[in-house]
């Protein structure tokens, strides 16, 4: 009885542990399926051009419109690699205070969160 007691106490102490490996394999490890949601995130995370900064995809999910902080931002065509990875190229930019990278790649993983 003592013996299943302290196999409970460990499998309940070791559980937030659990919890916070498949958290942290799920944000850089483990990949999911590409959506026109994943992607605009994914993209997002990568380009970062400033902390209000958004995205947007076409739901053919072949070009992405990322902005800056100033209202501007970047037009890339995006090439899907397999079912969850992309390349993009800079097709235009309309920023003013940034120069956007010529080209991005990247992964849709599957929980994709950050800490702002």
């Amino acid at each position: 009885m003592r013996t299943r007691m302290i196999w409970i106490v460990a499998l309940v102490a070791s559980a937030p542990f659990a919890f916070a490996w498949f958290a942290l394999a799920a944000r850089t490890v483990i990949r999911a399926p590409m959506d026109e949601r994943s992607l605009e995130v994914s993209v997002d995370n990568v380009a970062a051009f400033g902390l209000i900064a958004g995205t947007e995809c076409t739901p053919a999910l072949t070009r992405c419109m990322v902005y800056d902080d100033s209202g501007g931002g970047a037009t890339y065509a995006v090439t899907a690699r397999n079912r969850s990875c992309w390349d993009a190229r800079l097709i235009d930019s309309y920023s003013a205070e940034v120069v956007p990278p010529s080209e991005l790649s990247g992964c849709v993983r599957l929980w994709q969160w950050s800490v702002l």
